[in-house]
């Protein structure tokens, strides 16, 4: 996240685009970053709906898991 600008934790204002936070790199391109968490000590999946994969292909390398 070097140069991240405009940093917004978008879950947390009711905003649902199919990702958590999403932030504006260095050359101004917002990166999605979707969050995903565990109270156990190792898990072995992790569900990923229709919605946040097809956002991980639409966008590729700006999408994070």
């Amino acid at each position: 996240m070097l140069g991240a600008r405009n940093i917004r934790w978008l879950s947390r204002d009711g905003i649902t685009p199919v990702w958590d936070i999403e932030y504006e790199d260095q050359n101004g391109q917002t990166i999605a970053v979707e969050v995903k968490g565990s109270t156990a000590p190792l898990f072995g999946n992790i569900e990923v709906t229709v919605g946040e994969w097809n956002a991980a292909l639409t966008l590729k390398d700006r999408y994070w898991l």
